[in-house]
């Protein structure tokens, strides 16, 4: 049994004035600070009664038999019984006062007490330095440190005095040499499993490396604490097991020189989670400020978090990486590929100005297990070539698994920097996984106005199930040029209760894509859609695109909302555009290719507030079916124009409405083939019903 087992009041002890003690009062309070608070209202011989009493009370505890418990009682009885001998017949406490103080001093007290409980009196140290140049330490002594360099450093700790062995490592860090005694060693001693890298040596000064430190408390502790103010600085990765990091809001520095862990010949991981481990990681900073050519960076892939646990949380872990070297590197922030991952509360910067640029930021790679992430109140803000969100299969993966992915309350801005164009969330399957499904709730997407965006994208070589799903969330795209929005195959893709502005679009954008793609399926519904210039939908072979109660406002007048599909996988698709608000008509550009299939285009209870022509450009194989629109037009107009093979258009006069928005009575659309009539073969019809 430990003296430190029952809780010493280590803030009494701080805040107490030792210089004021005789020696056996000090070496009480050394040793049994929990007896006695108020040292000077009482007196020796109640001090002395005190740790006899304690020291029954251990014997008792500990079950200590035979010879040993023998001695040890008699030892102290026969110690007792000289102070009351002098205490009843001379009466000379101060005698008895001087004899504890020398005994106290000469360290016979403590030899008492180690001899028979086989543990030495705990003896106190100003630092390290003094510890391992101590004269009066044996086998089995406890020793305390008032720090590691220097008292009130935060490095206080406790050390076990052992027998050196074969296989002993003195590395002092937590383990040390003595000078004086070559055959004991100071082992730094695990207390609730739990330690304070100051413990360890580290100075946290943002130029001292504190790698090796780090991760010998890691390996060896459970809990690893960082102090508030401090800056530790990293040469090296560590890789982490079954920890808990609190971070209390220090600031890890990553070198721009980096060695990052390489785990089974992947990647340079910075931070690598073991395999099926728990690990924790809060209220922590990490910054890289890359302003150096550093060859190793841009010429392999480095990973920030590399995740292979079974269960991560990193909660208000902030990053800020900035690199604005010419060749740049090219750094993930976080990539998991199993588990139950936790991201919340958290600032993420990642910036890069170069042509190699950065990495994506949130990567999401199936590899041996099904994933279950959560983000949460993140703030990300990312320059370079990849992704914000990415939910894909590794080609490693040989079982068929489910990837789910939450986002919610999160803001994304992405900047250009070498790369100007490129897609911010997408989900991938390479025929490895049943599902990956993504919703993005309550969130945030800006982009500057040099990046051209694909916002999101679903894309597979497969049948699995993909789902990606956005609700209730704001997009402030200020690109001026060409933007896409959302791409499908081989999955869903919902956009629900959103609001989409892009004031500075000088070219149509695009708002769905299946271009070469296969059964995609888009549902865009509920949203607002403010637009500079003309809005295009795609659509694809076997796809289905569902545009229903959203309000399109297209500012320039001259372009439209236009549904067009641009080669042959067009046929089998189904469109949907319903209950919609158009600020003009729109235009229907079906493909010019010769179709096996029917295309069909259901247009039905939409308002459109301008323009008075349906023009059906250059189609084959389609069907249309306009239904009950309201127009607030003099005139509905409907054409066919160009190439038209086998166009069938069936038309319900719906409503006719005024500027001020009366029905006009006496008014029907007029049916016209237009300029190219004569390029409308006879199968091509336009009917009124």
């Amino acid at each position: 049994m430990s003296f430190l087992s029952i809780g010493i009041r280590m803030e009494e002890i701080m805040n107490f004035n030792f210089k004021k003690l005789p020696p056996f009062k000090w070496f009480v309070l050394q040793n049994f600070p929990f007896i006695e608070a108020d040292f000077d209202s009482i007196t020796y011989y109640q001090l002395l009664c005190k740790v006899v009493e304690y020291l029954n009370k251990v014997i008792d505890e500990n079950n200590v038999i035979g010879e040993q418990t023998e001695n040890l009682t008699n030892a102290f009885n026969e110690l007792q019984d000289y102070v009351n001998h002098y205490f009843d017949n001379l009466d000379i406490q101060e005698e008895i006062n001087n004899k504890l103080d020398e005994m106290a001093e000469s360290g016979q007290l403590t030899d008492i007490i180690a001899q028979y409980l086989q543990l030495a009196g705990l003896l106190v140290f100003e630092n390290v330095e003094q510890l391992k140049n101590a004269t009066n330490l044996t086998n089995g002594s406890i020793a305390k440190t008032m720090g590691f360099y220097n008292m009130e450093d935060n490095g206080s700790a406790y050390y076990k005095i052992r027998t050196i062995t074969n296989t002993d490592i003195i590395n002092n860090i937590n383990l040390f040499a003595l000078t004086n005694e070559p055959t004991l060693v100071a082992e730094l001693m695990n207390i609730n499993d739990e330690i304070i890298l100051e413990q360890m040596g580290a100075k946290g000064d943002g130029t001292t490396d504190d790698s090796e430190i780090l991760q010998i408390a890691v390996d060896n502790y459970k809990t690893i604490k960082f102090t508030n103010g401090k800056n530790y600085l990293l040469e090296t990765g560590i890789e982490f097991k079954n920890n808990i990091i609190e971070g209390n809001n220090a600031t890890i520095t990553l070198s721009q020189n980096i060695i990052g862990r390489n785990i089974l010949g992947h990647q340079n991981f910075i931070f690598y989670f073991d395999n099926n481990t728990d690990v924790i990681m809060r209220n922590l900073n990490i910054e890289l400020e890359n302003t150096v050519n550093n060859t190793r960076l841009v010429s392999n892939e480095y990973v920030l978090f590399e995740d292979r646990t079974n269960n991560l949380i990193l909660e208000n872990v902030n990053t800020n990486i900035n690199a604005t070297n010419t060749d740049g590197i090219e750094l993930d922030i976080l990539w998991t590929r199993k588990g139950n991952v936790t991201y919340k509360n958290s600032t993420i910067k990642s910036f890069s100005n170069s042509s190699t640029g950065i990495g994506g930021v949130l990567w999401l790679t199936l590899y041996d297990k099904s994933i279950n992430a959560n983000f949460e109140n993140l703030e990300i803000h990312h320059k370079g070539r990849d992704e914000l969100t990415a939910c894909w299969t590794s080609n490693e993966s040989t079982n068929l698994l489910d990837l789910i992915a939450n986002f919610t309350n999160c803001k994304f801005y992405k900047y250009s920097g070498a790369f100007t164009q490129g897609l911010l969330f997408s989900n991938y399957d390479n025929n490895t996984s049943k599902s990956i499904i993504t919703n993005y709730n309550n969130c945030y997407v800006y982009t500057d106005n040099t990046f051209m965006p694909n916002v999101m994208g679903g894309d597979s070589s497969s049948n699995s199930y993909k789902q990606m799903v956005f609700n209730n969330c704001k997009f402030d795209l200020m690109i001026n040029t060409y933007s896409q929005i959302i791409a499908s195959q081989f999955c869903q893709i919902i956009v629900r209760n959103c609001e989409f502005n892009l004031p500075n679009t000088m070219q149509d954008i695009v708002l769905t894509r299946y271009s070469n793609a296969k059964n995609g399926d888009i549902r865009i519904q509920n949203s607002i859609f403010n637009v500079n210039y003309g809005i295009v939908c795609c659509n694809g072979l076997n796809g289905f695109l569902e545009i229903s109660n959203n309000r399109f406002n297209i500012y320039t007048t001259g372009h439209y909302f236009t549904l067009q599909n641009a080669n042959v996988y067009t046929e089998n698709s189904v469109v949907y555009i319903k209950n919609n608000y158009f600020s003009d008509v729109i235009i229907i550009n079906p493909s010019s290719d010769i179709l096996t299939n029917f295309v069909l285009y259901y247009i039905e209870m939409n308002l459109f507030a301008r323009g008075n022509t349906l023009p059906i450009n250059a189609s084959s194989k389609c069907k249309l079916y306009f239904n009950k629109n309201t127009f607030l037009a003099d005139y509905i107009t409907i054409k066919f124009n160009g190439l038209v093979y086998d166009a069938y258009c069936y038309y319900n006069g719906g409503i006719i409405r005024d500027t001020d928005n009366n029905i006009i009575t006496g008014r029907s659309a007029i049916a016209s083939h237009g300029g190219h009539g004569t390029n409308v073969n006879s199968n091509s019809q336009i009917v009124f019903y």
